[in-house]
């Protein structure tokens, strides 16, 4: 009884949802498009930085570099770019030492004749610092 009452039911509502669409006239609509043009920003890469934003720039100068002190037992622990020699400056900044920044990625220098690295934060980083200090 439940299998006639089911496929009744079935036949009947697919015939409603047909003439529902069958009664229905389309009238179509005519419209004239119009040309969008969107303005392309340029690409932002770390040698634009400071073109973009010199306050960025400027907190990326004084705060992208860090001395961290090698724990012994944890020198595995860091992947080492490469060496540096000390500066005598101690203000130096990462152009100081020639380094470029990298986008998604935090780099790490071990210096030489010391027990230091020079820790090289990403940009990414550094433009959520700098965010959380301009809110």
């Amino acid at each position: 009884m439940k299998f006639i009452f089911v496929i009744a039911s079935l036949f009947f509502l697919s015939n409603y949802s047909f003439s529902q669409r069958a009664s229905t006239t389309v009238v179509p609509i005519k419209k004239t498009a119009q040309p969008i043009s969107f303005d392309v920003a340029p690409e932002v890469t770390s040698t634009t930085i400071e073109t973009i934003n010199p306050a960025f720039e400027q907190y990326c100068l004084e705060n992208a570099l860090q001395l961290i002190p090698i724990p012994t037992g944890k020198e595995s622990q860091y992947t080492v770019a490469g060496d540096l020699t000390p500066l005598e400056n101690k203000q130096a900044t990462y152009k100081d030492y020639g380094i470029q920044l990298k986008e998604n990625e935090s780099q790490y220098f071990r210096l030489t004749g010391t027990n230091m690295l020079l820790k090289v934060e990403s940009i990414y980083r550094l433009r959520l610092a700098y965010g959380a200090l301009q809110h």
